[in-house]
């Protein structure tokens, strides 16, 4: 299986003997994934005081509000999600 992002998943074993390499390539491929979606993610959702988040833009980011706990979206307006 190919992911968009260019990752290759390793075609299954045919052999026993081939399962623990193939394990390993399973493990590298998922780990690139799950950093390559946590960075996404992180660009996604910023967070800080309420009064400091930043004017919205229509960016469609998430911004969290530590000392309210609100969570917003940005749709060219913050609109409160909570």
């Amino acid at each position: 299986m190919r992911f968009s992002s260019g990752i290759t998943l390793p075609a299954l074993p045919r052999k026993p003997e081939e399962i623990i390499t193939w394990a390993a390539g399973l493990h590298k491929a998922m780990h690139t994934l799950i950093s390559q979606i946590m960075g996404r993610l992180n660009d996604m959702i910023i967070e800080g005081e309420d009064a400091s988040k930043p004017a919205a833009s229509g960016s469609r980011r998430f911004y969290f509000a530590t000392d309210t706990s609100k969570m917003y979206y940005d749709a060219g307006a913050w609109v409160v999600l909570n």
